[in-house]
C-alpha cells in the first residue's frame, strides 16, 4: 500500500485476508444501534422528529459512535 506506481506491487495475502474480514464484519453489522432506535420509534407511530432525536441520542453513546474508532486503534 505504500509503494509508488513505478514498481510492480504484490499484495501481501495476510493484509488482503485481514481487509476482507474487516469488510465482512462491517457488512454483517448492518442494523446498528441508531438505525434500530429510529425504526423502533417510528414503528410505534412516533413523529419523525422524535424518532430522529432517539436515533441521534443512540448514536451519542460510546458503544455506538466509538466502535469504529476503537477497531481502527486496535488494528494500528
Amino acid at each position: 500500500m505504500l509503494k509508488s506506481g513505478t514498481e510492480k506491487y504484490h499484495n501481501d495475502p495476510k493484509i488482503v485476508r485481514a481487509i476482507e474480514i474487516l469488510f465482512i464484519l462491517h457488512a454483517e453489522h448492518e442494523l446498528n444501534c441508531s438505525t434500530a432506535a429510529i425504526r423502533h420509534m417510528a414503528s410505534s407511530l412516533a413523529d419523525v422528529y422524535t424518532s430522529l432525536a432517539g436515533a441521534v441520542t443512540a448514536l451519542y453513546g460510546p458503544r455506538h459512535g466509538g466502535a469504529n474508532e476503537a477497531v481502527l486503534r486496535m488494528l494500528e
